[in-house]
Order: structure tokens, then sequence, then C-alpha cells
């Protein structure tokens, strides 16, 4: 019995140390962009939203310091705040696809990822008037296959995360890590229950403005893998 209880455990930490390789932003399933290739600048993303809540003050903090960004959105919520989608748009910042659930999709049938990843393009398209050009999956989870170039897409994670997603006891033993040039800083604009989280988000922006690294969008695939 002994035998088979140790070649279970051995199965269930190998499945463990799998799903750890699909999930981590390093991972080469599916060579996603993490770092700039070139230049001095940052590049400065905003998962989860939008949301009635958060998403204004994002929009407010970085009108502040008069920059730009991408928002990945999720189709939930896009469905919900369709004017927020605008919004977004209209203030300069790009929108790209993150899902249209926060679920994993590394394990997701690719018949039913490239429908979705169709029906988000389209959506953002059709309420900014730019096609979206990037695609974060929730997680940095990528699907074993590449689905999401047959939409245009190429797969981006980040490199630098301002840790507004930790839990509050985390967050408050955790300073800002060192932002360098070239790097894809991960920050949310998504619901949450816990205000200190987006009070996170917002003193990030504050953080990365004052620096010298130039934070904005996401360039166009074919600028930012040049």
């Amino acid at each position: 019995m002994s035998a088979v209880l140790a070649g279970l455990a051995a199965l269930s930490a190998s499945a463990g140390l799998a799903s750890a390789a699909l999930l981590h932003p390093r991972s080469p399933l599916g060579r996603p962009l993490r770092r700039l290739s070139s230049g001095t600048g940052l590049a400065l993303t905003f998962d989860d939203g939008p949301d009635p809540r958060w998403t204004p003050a994002v929009l407010a903090a970085l009108a502040r310091h008069d920059l730009r960004a991408s928002f990945f959105v999720i189709g939930a919520q896009l469905g919900r705040h369709p004017g927020l989608v605008r919004e977004l748009a209209a203030a300069g910042h790009r929108v790209e696809v993150h899902g249209l659930e926060h679920r994993v999709a590394t394990f997701q049938r690719p018949v039913a990822l490239a429908d979705e990843l169709r029906r988000m393009s389209d959506r953002i398209a059709g309420l900014t008037g730019r096609a979206p050009r990037w695609y974060r999956p929730p997680y940095g989870a990528r699907p074993l296959r590449p689905v999401w170039a047959a939409h245009d897409l190429t797969l981006v994670t980040w490199s630098w995360s301002c840790g507004d997603w930790a839990s509050a006891v985390r967050r408050a033993r955790r300073p800002f890590p060192p932002a360098r040039a070239g790097d894809i800083a991960l920050l949310h604009d998504g619901p949450t229950p816990d205000p200190e989280a987006r009070a996170r988000t917002l003193a990030a922006i504050d953080l990365l403005a004052a620096g010298a690294l130039h934070p904005g969008p996401l360039d166009d695939p074919d600028r930012s893998l040049a």
C-alpha cells in the first residue's frame, strides 16, 4: 500500500509542477512577449476591467500624469460596462483581449478558445474602432495551441508586477520591485473586494510616472517584437 501511496504522491507532485510551469509567466509555452525588445520605455498594462468603481480612478490617475496604457479587458465586464470601454479608447488608451471570463485557458478546447478570441476581438473593435492586437490569457497561463494567431493577436505576459492582486497581509510586507527599461508592468483595474488592492494600484501608477522609464501602452506587435 505504501508503494501505491508513494506513486500517487509522485504523480500529484508531477501534475503540480506541470501546472506551475504552465502558469508561470516565464514558461516558454507559446513564446509570449515578456519584455520590450528595445528602447528605454516601460509598457503600462491593466487587467480584469472595466469596472465602474476602479477604472475611472485609474483613468484619473493616468490623466494626471498624461500617461497612456493598454487595458486587457474581460468580456463579461465589457458586456456590463461598454461605455467604459469607449471611454478608454476616447482617452487614447489601447483595449486588448484578456478573455470572456477570468479562467485558465491552458486546457481549453482550441475550437472554443478560437471562438472566444474572435468574439472578444469583434466586440472590442466594434466599441473602439480599433482591432485588438494583443492577448494576455488570465493568470498568464498559455493555451496549448497558438489559436490566437488566427485572429491577428500576439501573446503577451509581463515582467513586473505591483502586487495589487495579493492579500493585504502580503502587500503590507512587499515593497514595489524596481522597474527596469523594457519591463511590461502588470496592474489591475478590475473589481476587487479589497480597496487596499486598488490603493496599491494607484500608488504604483504614481511611482512609475515619477521614474525615467517613460511609461506607455504596448505598441503594435510588429514594432514591439522588432
